[in-house]
């Protein structure tokens, strides 16, 4: 599992446009550590640097044909018998569509067994198209080792890819002729459904006493995402980092309703395996994850098709080309779209310019990439946020990347959360009671404490980990010297609805400080990265788990 992602963006006519920026230098083709030893064992330093210098320099000379290539060229890396795609796919084609009911992601993470619709869930995830999925999963994440573990290597567009693949949709379509920024990723819906799969068999595993095996598939699953968030596109690494961190919440729910069982199924020793599996520093590696390079690439792509060369817009492709990528699932609109963009190509920027912009647009993102989420730089406005109808081209190809700032933030939090809950939760299991602090889940249960991703205060060297509680047996200096502790209320604000829930001494409070920066006891929770006021970032008891049960309680679900 690589990261082989490209240089900021360059086009040869400027100097410091030839450079790459630190830490950057294994993107696009030149392949990572993991790429090389896939690959072949004795790349050696000499062909990495000759690799190097092509691809500094293929921005100078490439066609406008060669942009799918420079892409792709990121796959090549990956020895055949190492694709995970060539293990999944052929059998997710076979794969039957979910049940009503548990056809949305949503819905598959919150039904619980025994419910209207659990019998024909159940059903299908039994079924064997269903199961040989599961099996291929596990299957392509049990190697620990990032560096020769499975990849998911198909290539862009139809070229090279198995005609079984192409027929049943489970590739990336560029059009005719192949462009970058039209790319459809026709495997993410499919993906989709194998998460409401994989939701629905831990669901089962878990009702049958198999928390523990239902934990494993969870982060199977986990890792399988993994190896999305190292493809080239911003919609794949979104997609598959804001999956990880569901499939974390959703660890941490099976985890939670095991320890509201009367008697645990969940053993120490496997969950100990879990944490240790989860190690950042291990397959997870969320720090090795790159800006996918191929959107900037594709709009290259874009401006060499409808500019001309050092000159302004190509009246006869400008129109056609921006409105067959904004019209691309909806042909009928394409004259409509065609018509709007030729009344504007005399207001774009020339050759120069729009070249230019590119590159300020790409390499803000990518040198914000390594910064601290507190750095001074990160509250600036993005470049990308700045355009305006001059830049119509770049509008059109490039996704706004920085969403993916928020949605990393998120996902390490999450992952640690999910580390520090199952510790706390190994403790408990091991012993009678919570314990006392965070920190007494160390050393034998988590290594360290490790930062909160959301927490400012990192004043001399200040290392402030998640936010810990017991409910009255840790709060009774709330309360006056005449009036009892009581459990611990949570206001609760989902995208679906906003509820409460009250939290006896019979659970723990784990949260991070949130997209606010300040320590508010959880009293009231909204999992976002975004700034809000009051707010908290709950981890345990995870939303998802009271989430169900006031659907439960109110009649939601049946």
């Amino acid at each position: 599992m690589g990261t082989s992602r490209g240089v900021p963006i360059s086009f040869g006519d400027r100097a410091d446009s030839l450079v790459p920026m630190p830490d950057e230098r294994r993107r696009l083709v030149l392949p990572s550590a993991a790429m090389q030893h896939r690959m072949c064992p004795g790349f050696s330093r000499v062909s990495s640097l000759l690799v190097l210098v092509c691809i500094v320099l293929a921005p100078a000379i490439a066609s406008a044909d060669d942009f799918v290539d420079r892409v792709n060229g990121a796959f090549q890396a990956i020895r055949p018998e190492l694709r995970s795609d060539l293990v999944l796919l052929p059998v997710l084609g076979k794969m039957a569509s979910p049940p009503l009911g548990v056809d949305r992601i949503e819905r598959a993470r919150l039904i619980p067994a025994g419910s209207q619709q659990w019998a024909a869930a159940e059903t299908w995830a039994l079924g064997e198209p269903q199961q040989a999925v599961l099996r291929a999963i596990h299957e392509v994440t049990q190697e620990a080792d990032y560096r020769i573990a499975f990849g998911f290597g198909q290539p862009y567009g139809a070229q090279g890819v198995p005609i079984a693949q192409i027929r049943d949709k489970l590739y990336t379509e560029l059009g005719d002729p192949p462009m970058l920024a039209a790319a459809r990723h026709m495997y993410l819906p499919a993906f989709d459904h194998v998460s409401c799969l994989v939701n629905v068999e831990a669901t089962r595993l878990a009702a049958a006493g198999d928390p523990n095996g239902a934990v494993d598939l969870l982060v199977d699953w986990t890792f399988f995402c993994r190896q999305i968030a190292d493809r080239e596109f911003a919609t794949e690494v979104i997609w598959a980092m804001e999956e990880m961190s569901r499939t974390f919440e959703r660890v941490r729910d099976i985890a939670y309703q095991d320890s509201r069982a009367s008697s645990a199924s969940a053993t120490t020793e496997r969950l100990k395996a879990v944490i240790d599996r989860l190690e950042e520093r291990g397959y997870l590696g969320i720090e090795r994850i790159t800006l996918p390079s191929a959107d900037a690439i594709g709009a290259q792509q874009a401006i060499a098709r409808v500019y001309l060369e050092r000159a302004g817009v190509n009246s006869a492709t400008f129109g056609t080309t921006l409105a067959r990528l904004r019209s691309s699932d909806r042909p009928l609109r394409l004259l409509g779209e065609a018509a709007k963009w030729d009344a504007i190509a005399d207001r774009q920027k020339n050759w120069f310019d729009i070249r230019d912009t590119l590159s300020k647009v790409s390499n803000d993102w990518t040198s914000r990439w390594a910064l601290d989420a507190f750095d001074p730089r990160m509250a600036q406005t993005y470049e990308y946020r700045t355009l305006d109808a001059s830049s119509s081209v770049i509008q059109v190809t490039v996704p706004d990347a920085g969403k993916i700032f928020d949605v990393r933030q998120i996902l390490r939090t999450e992952a640690l959360a999910t580390r520090c809950a199952l510790a706390i939760y190994c403790a408990r299991l091991n012993g009678s009671q919570w314990p006392t602090t965070l920190a007494a889940v160390r050393p034998i249960w988590i290594p360290q404490l490790e930062i909160d991703p959301f927490n400012p205060r990192r004043e001399r060297g200040a290392k402030p980990p998640l936010e810990y509680f017991v409910p009255i047996r840790d709060t009774r200096s709330q309360f006056g010297a005449r009036e009892d502790s009581e459990a611990h209320e949570i206001n609760i604000v989902t995208s679906g609805a906003n509820f409460s829930r009250r939290i006896g001494e019979d659970q723990f409070i784990l949260y991070s400080v949130g997209g606010n920066g300040g320590k508010d006891w959880a009293r009231r929770v909204q999992n976002t990265a975004e700034n809000v006021a009051n707010a908290d970032y709950l981890a345990w008891p995870p939303v998802l788990s009271l989430q169900r049960q006031h659907m439960t309680d109110s009649g939601q679900l049946k």
